[in-house]
Protein backbone atom coordinates (compact mmCIF):
# COMPACT_ATOMS: atom_id res chain seq x y z
CA UNK A 1 0.00 0.00 0.00
CA UNK A 2 2.98 2.19 0.82
CA UNK A 3 4.17 1.48 -2.77
CA UNK A 4 1.15 2.56 -4.41
CA UNK A 5 0.96 5.59 -2.66
CA UNK A 6 4.44 6.57 -3.21
CA UNK A 7 4.12 5.84 -6.72
CA UNK A 8 0.53 8.00 -7.11
CA UNK A 9 3.16 10.96 -5.19
CA UNK A 10 5.47 10.77 -7.94
CA UNK A 11 2.77 10.49 -10.30
CA UNK A 12 1.47 13.83 -9.03
CA UNK A 13 4.86 15.08 -9.30
CA UNK A 14 5.83 14.57 -12.64
CA UNK A 15 2.68 15.17 -15.00
CA UNK A 16 0.53 18.24 -15.50
CA UNK A 17 -2.46 17.59 -13.52
CA UNK A 18 -4.92 15.23 -15.33
CA UNK A 19 -7.93 16.71 -14.64
CA UNK A 20 -11.02 14.58 -15.01
CA UNK A 21 -13.99 16.37 -16.69
CA UNK A 22 -16.57 14.16 -18.20
CA UNK A 23 -16.97 13.65 -21.74
CA UNK A 24 -20.95 12.68 -21.08
CA UNK A 25 -22.40 14.46 -23.95
CA UNK A 26 -22.33 12.33 -27.37
CA UNK A 27 -23.62 13.57 -30.86
CA UNK A 28 -24.26 10.76 -33.64
CA UNK A 29 -22.50 11.14 -37.20
CA UNK A 30 -22.52 9.05 -40.45
CA UNK A 31 -19.55 6.12 -40.39
CA UNK A 32 -16.60 7.11 -42.07
CA UNK A 33 -13.02 8.49 -42.16
CA UNK A 34 -13.09 12.04 -41.18
CA UNK A 35 -10.46 14.35 -40.62
CA UNK A 36 -12.32 17.01 -39.17
CA UNK A 37 -15.59 18.47 -38.39
CA UNK A 38 -17.05 21.92 -37.73
CA UNK A 39 -20.31 23.15 -36.70
CA UNK A 40 -21.96 26.60 -38.52
CA UNK A 41 -24.80 27.06 -36.15
CA UNK A 42 -26.79 24.77 -38.64
CA UNK A 43 -25.16 21.89 -39.71
CA UNK A 44 -22.23 20.01 -39.06
CA UNK A 45 -19.83 19.95 -41.34
CA UNK A 46 -17.55 16.59 -41.92
CA UNK A 47 -14.65 16.40 -43.97
CA UNK A 48 -13.79 12.84 -45.71
CA UNK A 49 -9.87 12.14 -45.43
CA UNK A 50 -8.49 12.20 -48.68
CA UNK A 51 -11.33 12.66 -50.50
CA UNK A 52 -12.49 16.37 -51.77
CA UNK A 53 -15.81 16.30 -50.29
CA UNK A 54 -17.97 18.07 -47.23
CA UNK A 55 -20.77 16.25 -46.16
CA UNK A 56 -23.21 18.17 -44.20
CA UNK A 57 -25.18 15.94 -40.79
CA UNK A 58 -28.10 16.90 -38.84
CA UNK A 59 -26.24 17.73 -35.29
CA UNK A 60 -29.22 16.12 -33.45
CA UNK A 61 -29.57 12.50 -34.82
CA UNK A 62 -26.70 12.47 -37.18
CA UNK A 63 -28.86 11.42 -40.23
CA UNK A 64 -26.77 13.47 -43.53
CA UNK A 65 -28.42 15.69 -45.57
CA UNK A 66 -26.26 16.26 -48.33
CA UNK A 67 -22.98 16.25 -49.77
CA UNK A 68 -20.67 18.77 -51.51
CA UNK A 69 -17.99 17.80 -53.78
CA UNK A 70 -15.15 20.43 -53.09
CA UNK A 71 -13.32 22.50 -56.04
CA UNK A 72 -9.93 21.82 -54.12
CA UNK A 73 -9.04 19.32 -51.05
CA UNK A 74 -8.47 19.94 -47.71
CA UNK A 75 -7.83 18.50 -44.64
CA UNK A 76 -9.26 21.00 -41.75
CA UNK A 77 -12.11 22.99 -41.29
CA UNK A 78 -13.43 26.19 -39.20
CA UNK A 79 -16.23 28.61 -39.36
CA UNK A 80 -15.05 32.41 -38.27
CA UNK A 81 -19.09 33.40 -38.07
CA UNK A 82 -19.41 34.14 -41.18
CA UNK A 83 -17.10 31.83 -43.82
CA UNK A 84 -16.42 28.15 -43.71
CA UNK A 85 -12.60 27.82 -44.01
CA UNK A 86 -10.76 24.87 -45.30
CA UNK A 87 -6.80 24.36 -44.94
CA UNK A 88 -4.71 23.13 -47.87
CA UNK A 89 -1.03 21.23 -47.26
CA UNK A 90 -0.12 21.20 -50.68
CA UNK A 91 -0.75 24.73 -51.43
CA UNK A 92 -0.14 26.24 -47.76
CA UNK A 93 -3.42 27.72 -48.36
CA UNK A 94 -6.68 28.92 -46.08
CA UNK A 95 -9.82 29.43 -48.33
CA UNK A 96 -13.13 30.12 -48.19
CA UNK A 97 -15.33 27.45 -49.13
CA UNK A 98 -19.00 28.04 -50.40
CA UNK A 99 -21.16 24.92 -48.87
CA UNK A 100 -23.70 24.98 -51.31
CA UNK A 101 -21.21 24.77 -54.37
CA UNK A 102 -18.08 23.97 -52.98
CA UNK A 103 -16.36 26.30 -54.62
CA UNK A 104 -13.18 27.50 -53.17
CA UNK A 105 -11.52 31.03 -52.63
CA UNK A 106 -8.08 31.51 -51.36
CA UNK A 107 -8.39 33.88 -48.17
CA UNK A 108 -4.82 33.64 -46.36
CA UNK A 109 -1.23 32.55 -48.50
CA UNK A 110 0.73 30.91 -45.71
CA UNK A 111 3.46 30.86 -48.11
CA UNK A 112 4.13 34.37 -47.40
CA UNK A 113 2.44 35.70 -44.19
CA UNK A 114 4.28 38.17 -42.33
CA UNK A 115 3.97 38.92 -38.60
CA UNK A 116 3.43 41.82 -37.25
CA UNK A 117 7.03 41.86 -35.26
CA UNK A 118 9.98 39.94 -35.68
CA UNK A 119 8.42 36.61 -35.19
CA UNK A 120 9.55 32.69 -36.54
CA UNK A 121 7.06 31.83 -39.10
CA UNK A 122 8.81 29.14 -40.72
CA UNK A 123 6.87 26.42 -40.07
CA UNK A 124 3.88 28.29 -40.79
CA UNK A 125 5.02 27.90 -44.74
CA UNK A 126 7.30 24.49 -44.61
CA UNK A 127 5.45 22.94 -41.24
CA UNK A 128 2.19 20.54 -41.78
CA UNK A 129 -0.82 22.21 -40.83
CA UNK A 130 -2.36 19.72 -38.05
CA UNK A 131 -5.67 22.17 -36.88
CA UNK A 132 -7.48 25.53 -36.73
CA UNK A 133 -10.03 27.44 -34.82
CA UNK A 134 -11.48 30.86 -35.50
CA UNK A 135 -13.28 33.70 -33.39
CA UNK A 136 -14.63 36.59 -35.67
CA UNK A 137 -11.72 38.46 -36.01
CA UNK A 138 -8.80 35.68 -34.89
CA UNK A 139 -7.99 32.40 -36.67
CA UNK A 140 -5.53 29.93 -34.75
CA UNK A 141 -3.33 27.63 -36.41
CA UNK A 142 -1.15 24.12 -35.14
CA UNK A 143 1.78 23.42 -37.70
CA UNK A 144 3.36 20.09 -36.68
CA UNK A 145 7.44 20.58 -37.77
CA UNK A 146 9.17 18.38 -35.33
CA UNK A 147 10.63 19.59 -32.33
CA UNK A 148 9.38 23.16 -34.00
CA UNK A 149 6.14 22.41 -33.58
CA UNK A 150 3.75 25.85 -33.13
CA UNK A 151 0.78 27.53 -32.89
CA UNK A 152 -0.05 31.10 -34.48
CA UNK A 153 -2.95 33.37 -33.71
CA UNK A 154 -3.79 35.08 -37.50
CA UNK A 155 -5.72 38.77 -37.49
CA UNK A 156 -8.17 37.32 -39.73
CA UNK A 157 -8.73 40.50 -41.44
CA UNK A 158 -5.34 42.16 -41.86
CA UNK A 159 -3.68 38.34 -42.53
CA UNK A 160 -0.36 38.84 -40.17
CA UNK A 161 0.50 36.73 -37.41
CA UNK A 162 0.18 38.28 -34.23
CA UNK A 163 1.57 35.77 -31.78
CA UNK A 164 3.60 32.15 -32.11
CA UNK A 165 4.39 29.69 -29.17
CA UNK A 166 5.64 26.53 -29.59
CA UNK A 167 3.19 23.60 -29.57
CA UNK A 168 2.56 21.64 -26.48
CA UNK A 169 4.30 18.09 -28.52
CA UNK A 170 4.69 17.58 -31.80
CA UNK A 171 1.29 17.12 -33.45
CA UNK A 172 -1.17 20.29 -32.32
CA UNK A 173 -3.94 18.04 -34.28
CA UNK A 174 -6.47 20.07 -33.58
CA UNK A 175 -7.34 23.56 -32.21
CA UNK A 176 -10.52 24.86 -30.03
CA UNK A 177 -10.74 28.48 -28.42
CA UNK A 178 -13.14 29.35 -25.45
CA UNK A 179 -13.39 32.58 -22.79
CA UNK A 180 -9.76 33.49 -24.61
CA UNK A 181 -8.22 30.17 -23.90
CA UNK A 182 -7.14 27.86 -26.48
CA UNK A 183 -7.25 24.03 -26.21
CA UNK A 184 -4.67 21.95 -27.87
CA UNK A 185 -5.37 18.59 -29.01
CA UNK A 186 -2.56 15.74 -28.25
CA UNK A 187 -2.76 12.91 -29.89
CA UNK A 188 0.25 11.52 -29.02
CA UNK A 189 -0.51 11.37 -25.13
CA UNK A 190 -4.28 11.54 -25.70
CA UNK A 191 -4.26 14.84 -23.76
CA UNK A 192 -6.06 18.23 -23.85
CA UNK A 193 -3.69 21.06 -22.95
CA UNK A 194 -4.45 24.32 -22.91
CA UNK A 195 -2.57 27.78 -23.74
CA UNK A 196 -3.60 30.50 -21.96
CA UNK A 197 -4.99 33.34 -23.72
CA UNK A 198 -4.14 31.67 -26.71
CA UNK A 199 -0.25 32.29 -25.88
CA UNK A 200 0.87 31.01 -22.38
CA UNK A 201 0.84 27.08 -22.06
CA UNK A 202 -0.61 25.86 -18.05
CA UNK A 203 2.27 23.45 -17.78
CA UNK A 204 0.01 21.98 -14.76
CA UNK A 205 -3.28 21.26 -16.55
CA UNK A 206 -3.94 18.54 -19.17
CA UNK A 207 -7.24 16.79 -19.39
CA UNK A 208 -7.42 13.31 -20.45
CA UNK A 209 -9.45 12.46 -23.73
CA UNK A 210 -9.95 8.86 -25.62
CA UNK A 211 -10.48 6.56 -28.34
CA UNK A 212 -8.05 7.90 -30.70
CA UNK A 213 -8.92 11.59 -30.59
CA UNK A 214 -7.78 13.36 -34.03
CA UNK A 215 -10.09 16.57 -33.77
CA UNK A 216 -12.47 18.57 -31.63
CA UNK A 217 -15.80 20.66 -32.45
CA UNK A 218 -17.59 23.38 -30.54
CA UNK A 219 -21.21 23.03 -30.44
CA UNK A 220 -23.23 25.67 -28.22
CA UNK A 221 -22.09 25.64 -25.15
CA UNK A 222 -19.80 21.96 -25.36
CA UNK A 223 -16.78 20.68 -26.93
CA UNK A 224 -16.95 17.38 -29.30
CA UNK A 225 -13.71 15.11 -29.77
CA UNK A 226 -14.18 13.32 -33.07
CA UNK A 227 -12.32 9.56 -32.20
CA UNK A 228 -11.15 7.26 -35.64
CA UNK A 229 -14.08 5.12 -36.47
CA UNK A 230 -16.08 5.83 -34.13
CA UNK A 231 -19.72 6.98 -35.07
CA UNK A 232 -20.55 9.32 -32.38
CA UNK A 233 -18.73 12.94 -31.13
CA UNK A 234 -18.38 12.62 -27.50
CA UNK A 235 -18.97 15.92 -25.58
CA UNK A 236 -18.20 18.11 -22.35
CA UNK A 237 -19.31 21.58 -21.19
CA UNK A 238 -17.03 23.86 -22.14
CA UNK A 239 -16.92 26.13 -18.99
CA UNK A 240 -16.54 22.90 -17.10
CA UNK A 241 -12.66 23.19 -18.68
CA UNK A 242 -12.42 26.52 -18.50
CA UNK A 243 -12.90 25.99 -14.72
CA UNK A 244 -9.93 24.14 -14.71
CA UNK A 245 -7.87 26.85 -15.90
CA UNK A 246 -5.52 28.86 -13.27
CA UNK A 247 -6.69 32.73 -13.30
CA UNK A 248 -3.14 33.78 -13.53
CA UNK A 249 -0.20 31.99 -14.19
CA UNK A 250 2.31 32.48 -11.77
CA UNK A 251 5.91 32.30 -12.62
CA UNK A 252 8.24 31.51 -9.89
CA UNK A 253 12.06 32.00 -9.90
CA UNK A 254 14.55 29.81 -8.47
CA UNK A 255 18.23 29.64 -7.65
CA UNK A 256 19.99 29.52 -10.90
CA UNK A 257 22.86 27.40 -9.72
CA UNK A 258 23.92 24.79 -6.68
CA UNK A 259 27.60 24.23 -6.66
CA UNK A 260 27.54 20.59 -6.49
CA UNK A 261 30.45 18.35 -4.75
CA UNK A 262 30.36 16.35 -8.43
CA UNK A 263 31.85 19.24 -10.03
CA UNK A 264 34.79 19.48 -7.41
CA UNK A 265 37.40 18.36 -9.89
CA UNK A 266 39.99 15.52 -9.00
CA UNK A 267 42.01 14.48 -11.76
CA UNK A 268 44.44 16.10 -13.83
CA UNK A 269 43.05 15.56 -17.14
CA UNK A 270 39.39 17.24 -17.02
CA UNK A 271 36.31 15.83 -18.68
CA UNK A 272 33.82 18.44 -18.95
CA UNK A 273 30.38 18.57 -20.04
CA UNK A 274 27.96 20.99 -20.54
CA UNK A 275 24.63 19.44 -21.48
CA UNK A 276 21.56 22.04 -22.32
CA UNK A 277 17.74 21.70 -22.53
CA UNK A 278 15.68 24.76 -22.88
CA UNK A 279 12.67 23.61 -22.37
CA UNK A 280 10.55 21.23 -19.65
CA UNK A 281 8.79 18.16 -20.12
CA UNK A 282 6.25 19.59 -18.97
CA UNK A 283 5.47 21.47 -22.14
CA UNK A 284 4.24 18.17 -23.48
CA UNK A 285 7.93 16.58 -24.91
CA UNK A 286 8.90 14.26 -21.91
CA UNK A 287 12.24 13.54 -23.94
CA UNK A 288 13.62 17.01 -23.13
CA UNK A 289 14.41 15.21 -19.94
CA UNK A 290 14.67 11.82 -20.08
CA UNK A 291 17.24 12.44 -23.01
CA UNK A 292 19.28 14.70 -20.85
CA UNK A 293 19.37 12.04 -17.86
CA UNK A 294 20.55 9.29 -20.12
CA UNK A 295 23.25 11.37 -21.85
CA UNK A 296 24.03 12.88 -18.24
CA UNK A 297 24.84 9.16 -17.27
CA UNK A 298 26.31 7.99 -20.09
CA UNK A 299 28.89 10.94 -19.73
CA UNK A 300 29.77 10.05 -16.42
CA UNK A 301 30.48 6.16 -16.82
CA UNK A 302 32.41 7.55 -19.53
CA UNK A 303 34.36 9.14 -17.01
CA UNK A 304 33.51 12.98 -17.48
CA UNK A 305 34.31 14.13 -14.39
CA UNK A 306 32.73 18.04 -14.56
CA UNK A 307 29.29 18.06 -15.50
CA UNK A 308 27.22 21.20 -15.85
CA UNK A 309 23.63 20.59 -16.32
CA UNK A 310 21.31 23.88 -17.72
CA UNK A 311 17.54 22.30 -17.61
CA UNK A 312 14.19 24.49 -17.80
CA UNK A 313 13.75 26.87 -15.02
CA UNK A 314 16.43 25.26 -12.96
CA UNK A 315 14.65 22.41 -11.09
CA UNK A 316 15.29 18.90 -11.66
CA UNK A 317 11.83 17.52 -13.42
CA UNK A 318 10.28 14.84 -10.74
CA UNK A 319 9.74 11.62 -13.18
CA UNK A 320 7.08 9.25 -12.16
CA UNK A 321 9.64 6.68 -13.91
CA UNK A 322 12.25 5.48 -11.66
CA UNK A 323 14.13 5.22 -14.22
CA UNK A 324 14.00 8.81 -15.43
CA UNK A 325 14.47 10.21 -11.69
CA UNK A 326 18.14 12.10 -11.55
CA UNK A 327 19.35 14.71 -9.16
CA UNK A 328 21.32 16.82 -11.59
CA UNK A 329 20.57 19.84 -12.60
CA UNK A 330 23.02 23.29 -11.85
CA UNK A 331 21.33 26.11 -13.79
CA UNK A 332 18.42 27.48 -15.49
CA UNK A 333 18.53 27.07 -19.31
CA UNK A 334 18.86 30.92 -19.44
CA UNK A 335 21.08 32.86 -22.05
CA UNK A 336 22.85 34.52 -19.38
CA UNK A 337 23.77 31.30 -17.80
CA UNK A 338 24.94 29.51 -20.87
CA UNK A 339 27.48 32.39 -21.40
CA UNK A 340 28.51 32.39 -17.76
CA UNK A 341 29.14 28.78 -18.09
CA UNK A 342 31.28 29.00 -21.12
CA UNK A 343 33.40 31.99 -19.75
CA UNK A 344 34.07 30.08 -16.14
CA UNK A 345 35.30 27.33 -18.72
CA UNK A 346 37.14 29.94 -20.90
CA UNK A 347 38.78 32.51 -17.82
CA UNK A 348 38.01 30.51 -14.60
CA UNK A 349 35.29 31.82 -12.13
CA UNK A 350 36.22 31.06 -8.39
CA UNK A 351 32.70 32.27 -7.53
CA UNK A 352 31.43 28.98 -9.31
CA UNK A 353 34.18 26.85 -8.46
CA UNK A 354 35.73 26.74 -12.26
CA UNK A 355 39.07 26.52 -13.28
CA UNK A 356 40.09 27.87 -16.78
CA UNK A 357 40.58 24.91 -19.03
CA UNK A 358 43.91 23.72 -20.78
CA UNK A 359 44.65 22.23 -24.01
CA UNK A 360 44.88 18.67 -22.16
CA UNK A 361 41.16 19.02 -21.23
CA UNK A 362 38.28 17.47 -22.99
CA UNK A 363 34.97 19.57 -23.45
CA UNK A 364 31.40 17.98 -24.76
CA UNK A 365 28.72 19.99 -25.03
CA UNK A 366 25.19 18.48 -25.56
CA UNK A 367 22.24 20.79 -26.99
CA UNK A 368 18.33 19.82 -27.41
CA UNK A 369 14.75 22.06 -27.42
CA UNK A 370 13.20 24.12 -30.36
CA UNK A 371 15.72 25.71 -32.92
CA UNK A 372 14.97 28.73 -35.14
CA UNK A 373 14.96 28.64 -38.64
CA UNK A 374 18.03 31.23 -38.56
CA UNK A 375 19.81 28.63 -36.87
CA UNK A 376 19.79 29.79 -33.18
CA UNK A 377 19.65 27.48 -30.08
CA UNK A 378 15.70 28.46 -28.38
CA UNK A 379 16.29 28.23 -24.48
CA UNK A 380 14.38 28.97 -21.44
CA UNK A 381 11.35 31.50 -21.80
CA UNK A 382 12.24 31.97 -25.53
CA UNK A 383 16.01 33.51 -25.31
CA UNK A 384 18.44 32.19 -28.11
CA UNK A 385 21.75 31.24 -28.90
CA UNK A 386 23.12 31.46 -31.89
CA UNK A 387 25.83 29.67 -34.25
CA UNK A 388 28.32 32.38 -34.12
CA UNK A 389 28.03 33.14 -30.54
CA UNK A 390 28.68 29.42 -29.65
CA UNK A 391 31.73 29.58 -31.94
CA UNK A 392 33.32 32.88 -30.44
CA UNK A 393 32.69 30.99 -26.95
CA UNK A 394 34.44 27.96 -28.44
CA UNK A 395 37.31 29.76 -29.88
CA UNK A 396 38.10 30.90 -26.07
CA UNK A 397 37.87 27.54 -24.56
CA UNK A 398 41.62 26.09 -24.82
CA UNK A 399 40.64 22.50 -24.31
CA UNK A 400 42.36 20.36 -26.72
CA UNK A 401 38.84 18.20 -27.55
CA UNK A 402 35.32 19.65 -27.79
CA UNK A 403 32.88 17.52 -28.87
CA UNK A 404 29.07 18.51 -30.28
CA UNK A 405 26.01 16.19 -30.18
CA UNK A 406 23.06 18.94 -31.06
CA UNK A 407 19.57 17.67 -31.75
CA UNK A 408 17.38 20.59 -32.15
CA UNK A 409 15.67 21.59 -35.36
CA UNK A 410 18.22 23.27 -37.89
CA UNK A 411 20.83 22.39 -35.65
CA UNK A 412 23.48 22.24 -38.91
CA UNK A 413 23.80 25.85 -38.41
CA UNK A 414 25.94 25.02 -35.81
CA UNK A 415 28.09 22.67 -37.95
CA UNK A 416 28.59 25.31 -40.82
CA UNK A 417 29.29 28.13 -38.24
CA UNK A 418 32.06 25.52 -37.19
CA UNK A 419 33.41 24.90 -40.91
CA UNK A 420 32.66 28.07 -42.70
CA UNK A 421 34.43 29.82 -39.87
CA UNK A 422 37.67 27.17 -39.52
CA UNK A 423 36.85 26.42 -35.48
CA UNK A 424 39.55 24.18 -34.40
CA UNK A 425 39.76 21.20 -32.07
CA UNK A 426 36.15 20.48 -33.04
CA UNK A 427 33.79 17.62 -33.95
CA UNK A 428 30.14 18.32 -34.30
CA UNK A 429 27.64 15.86 -34.90
CA UNK A 430 23.60 17.05 -35.62
CA UNK A 431 20.34 15.80 -35.84
CA UNK A 432 19.65 17.89 -39.17
CA UNK A 433 21.14 20.47 -41.96
CA UNK A 434 20.47 23.90 -41.23
CA UNK A 435 17.14 24.36 -43.35
CA UNK A 436 15.67 21.34 -41.69
CA UNK A 437 13.58 20.19 -38.46
CA UNK A 438 14.36 17.24 -36.65
CA UNK A 439 11.94 14.94 -35.03
CA UNK A 440 11.03 12.72 -32.35
CA UNK A 441 11.93 8.99 -32.65
CA UNK A 442 9.16 7.32 -34.53
CA UNK A 443 8.57 3.66 -33.57
CA UNK A 444 11.50 4.37 -30.60
CA UNK A 445 9.40 4.64 -27.74
CA UNK A 446 9.32 3.39 -23.71
CA UNK A 447 6.19 2.85 -21.81
CA UNK A 448 5.57 2.08 -18.23
CA UNK A 449 2.33 2.41 -16.29
CA UNK A 450 0.55 3.52 -19.94
CA UNK A 451 2.62 6.30 -19.95
CA UNK A 452 4.99 6.59 -23.45
CA UNK A 453 8.34 7.96 -22.70
CA UNK A 454 10.00 10.04 -25.72
CA UNK A 455 13.13 9.70 -27.20
CA UNK A 456 14.70 12.26 -30.13
CA UNK A 457 15.50 9.88 -33.17
CA UNK A 458 18.78 11.65 -33.26
CA UNK A 459 19.59 11.03 -29.54
CA UNK A 460 18.11 7.47 -29.20
CA UNK A 461 20.70 6.68 -32.04
CA UNK A 462 23.95 8.41 -31.16
CA UNK A 463 23.18 7.41 -27.06
CA UNK A 464 22.47 3.86 -28.50
CA UNK A 465 26.02 3.91 -30.43
CA UNK A 466 27.74 5.12 -26.99
CA UNK A 467 26.26 2.76 -24.50
CA UNK A 468 26.61 -0.17 -27.05
CA UNK A 469 22.91 -0.73 -26.35
CA UNK A 470 19.25 1.20 -26.29
CA UNK A 471 17.55 2.49 -23.89
CA UNK A 472 15.58 -0.92 -24.07
CA UNK A 473 18.63 -2.74 -23.62
CA UNK A 474 18.75 -3.93 -27.10
CA UNK A 475 22.69 -4.94 -27.67
CA UNK A 476 23.97 -2.31 -30.98
CA UNK A 477 27.51 -2.40 -32.16
CA UNK A 478 28.56 0.91 -33.79
CA UNK A 479 31.96 -0.10 -33.54
CA UNK A 480 32.63 -0.78 -36.98
CA UNK A 481 36.84 -0.77 -37.22
CA UNK A 482 36.38 -3.09 -34.24
CA UNK A 483 39.63 -1.60 -31.50
CA UNK A 484 36.86 -1.40 -28.81
CA UNK A 485 35.85 1.95 -28.52
CA UNK A 486 33.11 4.29 -30.71
CA UNK A 487 34.70 7.35 -32.57
CA UNK A 488 32.48 10.39 -33.41
CA UNK A 489 32.83 9.38 -36.52
CA UNK A 490 31.51 5.95 -36.08
CA UNK A 491 28.58 7.13 -34.20
CA UNK A 492 27.75 9.46 -36.83
CA UNK A 493 27.57 6.37 -39.74
CA UNK A 494 25.22 4.59 -37.05
CA UNK A 495 23.47 7.57 -36.77
CA UNK A 496 23.05 7.31 -40.70
CA UNK A 497 22.36 3.79 -41.11
CA UNK A 498 19.22 3.93 -38.32
CA UNK A 499 17.89 7.35 -38.73
CA UNK A 500 14.04 6.79 -40.21
CA UNK A 501 13.02 10.19 -39.92
CA UNK A 502 13.87 10.68 -44.17
CA UNK A 503 12.90 14.55 -43.43
CA UNK A 504 16.41 15.25 -41.57
CA UNK A 505 19.70 14.54 -42.51
CA UNK A 506 21.96 14.16 -40.12
CA UNK A 507 25.30 16.48 -40.14
CA UNK A 508 28.66 15.82 -39.58
CA UNK A 509 32.65 18.01 -39.14
CA UNK A 510 35.40 17.40 -37.85
CA UNK A 511 38.65 19.70 -37.64
CA UNK A 512 41.40 18.13 -37.28
CA UNK A 513 39.67 15.25 -39.38
CA UNK A 514 41.49 13.01 -37.12
CA UNK A 515 39.38 14.27 -33.96
CA UNK A 516 36.52 12.60 -35.15
CA UNK A 517 37.94 9.35 -36.52
CA UNK A 518 40.55 8.44 -33.93
CA UNK A 519 38.52 10.10 -30.84
CA UNK A 520 35.93 8.90 -29.00
CA UNK A 521 33.88 11.42 -26.71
Amino acid sequence: MRRIMLLLALAVLAFPAWSQVEFNAEMAIPAGDFTSVVYDGTNLWLKEAGVPVLLAVEPVNGAKLFSVRLAVDGEYLAFNGRHLLLTNNVNKQIFVINPATGKAESYIDLKTIQGDRDMYVEPLRSGEIMGITCSEDRIWLGCGAGYSSSIYEIDGTRHIVLSHTFAPGPKPVSLAHHNGDLWVLDPDTQMLRCLKSGRQLVYELTVPVADKARAMCSVENRLFVLAAGKTNLRGVDKNKLSALVPEKIVQQSFEPYVNKSRNVVTRDERKIAVLISGDTAASGYNEFWSDVVLMYRILRARGYNELYVLYADGRDYSCAWSKYQETMTDFSASKANVVKIFNALANGDSSLNIVKTSADDTLFVFTFDHGASDGKLCLWQGERYSPSEMATAMRNIPCGKKYFYMQQCFSGAFKEEFKNTGLTDVAIVTAASKSQYAYRADTEVETYNSVKYYHGEFNWHFMSALMGKTPTEQTVNADSDNNGTVSVQESFDYYQRMNSQSQQTPQYHSNPTALGQGNTP
